[in-house]
């Protein structure tokens, strides 16, 4: 009878220990399947003289980087809001760095970081791309050729290219009127890989897909081009917007390319398509086209690829979307009090979180799922509770094992 209780109690135990123990991911899981119970849990806003235009998370999500028309990026601990750094690319000038800026003020337009976390790329109108060693924020590189402002970066997977777009500065008149190029950099050796031309307007975002095989840009003049990055030959130039591209990004699975513009619409677009003929100008490849209240300033995907983030001018300002349908499932309204344009958002890299930058407000906030109002620091991570679980069954299972254990060698001396 002893033996049977034994072994009936070291069952339970186990069983109650694989309940436990995956208890956090489950929790974080289902509070991480509706946007629509998303909420803030930190905002920075700086009551800085110049404008916020875009802002990126880290690798590893730990940090944010953000880039101001002051000429200066700042960089956030992505859990308190926290500044770790201010790195000026010039001295800043007197006077608001937006609009017609004062003499001397070269707005930062973009930054991107490396995959492995080694170095932050900065660009804007200085026409120069600027690479920053992250481990003491010390200038590492500059790339120079370009003669036209860099409105977009993007580092290749592997992190072996940087693609930078330019443009004609729209702000001060000051660099080449047909600078419309997207550079391809070797980010080792700091030399140019390729110029690839063809757009005749500013190259407003560069994506690359996520096998890196592809890299597209889309540009003010109304397309899309989608470059072959085993050649740099144009694959497709992709045609349906009616005003000028200004985001773009690709599904996890590389299978569709979303993109907003100034015409107020969001489109999808199949990159699988079996049409898709070399140098091909094409509409064919459109799959969807999903209406917005004003231009769309930035999207991006998911990683779960259920959901896609918007931003824009007004009344656009953030939401989220249905990838599927394109119904909005959550809308965020802390920026319109201010009627400031949501520039940018981007999903944190595990898809928990999801920063965005407020233009004429020079604020940053970031929103979390199962949060309803700001919080500080997490000060107890989820994984305590559930090993204070652990170690009590533990030790209750233990104890119990080991007073049946004795009272069954007791019972067997007598």
């Amino acid at each position: 009878m002893q033996k049977r209780q034994m072994v009936l109690v070291a069952i339970v135990v186990l069983l109650l220990l694989s309940v436990a123990a995956p208890m956090g991911e489950d929790m974080a899981a289902a509070a991480a399947a509706d946007p629509s119970g998303m909420g803030l849990a930190w905002q920075n806003i700086t009551g800085r003289d110049a404008t916020l235009w875009s802002v990126r998370w880290s690798p590893d999500g730990s940090m944010l980087s953000a880039t101001y028309f002051d000429n200066s990026t700042s960089v956030y601990n992505s859990t308190t809001g926290g500044l770790l750094a201010r790195i000026e690319a010039r001295p800043v000038p007197a006077g608001r760095c937006d609009g017609y800026t004062p003499p001397g003020c070269f707005p930062l337009r973009c930054s991107a970081w490396s995959p492995d976390g080694s170095y932050l790329a900065m660009g804007g109108d200085d026409r120069a791309v600027l690479l920053y060693n992250v481990s003491d924020w010390t200038l590492a590189g500059v790339l120079t050729g370009h003669r036209g402002s860099v409105l977009t970066l993007d580092f290749s997977p592997d992190g072996r290219y940087l693609a930078s777009g330019s443009g004609t500065d729209k702000v001060e008149m000051n660099n080449a009127n047909d600078e419309n190029l997207v550079k391809v950099w070797d980010v080792e050796n700091s030399t140019l890989v390729k110029d690839l031309a063809g757009h005749q307007d500013g190259v407003m975002e560069v994506r690359w897909s996520p096998d890196g095989r592809r890299l597209v840009s889309c540009s003010d003049d109304k397309t899309i081009r989608v470059w072959e990055t085993s050649n740099w030959s144009l694959e497709a130039e992709l045609r349906g917007h009616t005003l000028g591209v200004l985001c773009a990004d690709f599904s996890p699975d590389g299978g569709t390319l979303v993109t907003g513009s100034r015409d107020y619409t969001i489109r999808l677009w199949d990159m699988d398509m079996a049409n898709f003929s070399k140098g091909a100008k094409t509409s064919i490849a459109q799959m969807a086209k999903w209406s917005a209240p004003n231009c769309v300033r930035s999207v991006d995907w998911h990683p779960s690829g259920e959901w896609i983030a918007a931003s824009g001018v007004d009344t656009t300002l953030l939401t989220v979307r249905n990838a599927t349908t394109g119904a909005v499932i959550r809308t965020f309204t802390e920026s319109a009090a201010a009627r400031a344009s949501v520039m940018s958002a981007r999903w944190s890299p595990d898809g928990g979180a999801l920063a965005a930058g407020s233009g004429k407000e020079a604020a940053v906030r970031v929103y979390v799922f199962g949060e309803r109002s700001p919080v500080a620091a997490e000060p107890v991570p989820w994984w305590v509770p559930n090993m204070v679980i652990y170690t009590i069954i533990s030790c209750a299972g233990f104890i119990i094992f080991w007073v049946l254990a004795r009272r069954h060698m007791e019972g067997e001396r007598r």
